[in-house]
C-alpha cells in the first residue's frame, strides 16, 4: 500500500451501503443521505479539475425526497455502476465521456421518464 492510500486512510471518511432498497451514504459523525431506487428521478457524474490527489468524479443521484452524492473512490462504491446500468436507458455513453473528462462538468446518465429535475444552472428548459 502506498503512502498516499495510508493518508487518506486515516481521515474520517463516509461509507456506503448499497442495497435492493437504495443507496445510503453513512457520514462521519452520524448523519446520512440516502435515496430509495424507486424514488430515484436524475442519475448524473460530477468531475472536477482536482483530481489526481483528491476523488474528481462524483455520482450525484436525486431522488423525490432526498439525495446522495457518492465519490468513486469511496469505500463501498465499487457496486454502484452495476446496479444502475439496470436503470431501463442509462446512458453508459455519458459514463465513459465522464471518466474522461478532467474539467468541472456534469454528465446526465439516466432520467426517469416523468421526473422534473430542479435545475441551479439557471437553464430552466426553454
Amino acid at each position: 500500500m502506498g503512502l498516499f492510500k495510508k493518508a487518506r486512510r486515516g481521515r474520517g471518511r463516509s461509507t456506503y451501503v448499497i442495497d435492493d432498497v437504495g443507496v445510503t451514504r453513512l457520514m462521519p459523525g452520524g448523519k446520512a443521505e440516502k435515496v430509495r431506487w424507486d424514488d430515484l428521478r436524475e442519475v448524473a457524474i460530477v468531475t472536477t479539475d482536482g483530481g489526481p490527489w483528491r476523488d474528481d468524479v462524483l455520482w450525484v443521484l436525486e431522488g423525490d425526497d432526498g439525495g446522495c452524492v457518492v465519490g468513486s473512490e469511496a469505500e463501498g462504491a465499487a457496486g454502484l455502476l452495476p446496479r444502475l446500468q439496470q436503470l431501463p436507458g442509462f446512458d453508459n455513453k455519458a459514463v465513459i465521456a465522464a471518466m474522461g473528462s478532467a474539467d468541472n462538468a456534469r454528465f446526465v446518465c439516466w432520467k426517469r421518464p416523468d421526473a422534473v429535475v430542479n435545475r441551479t444552472d439557471g437553464d430552466d428548459g426553454r
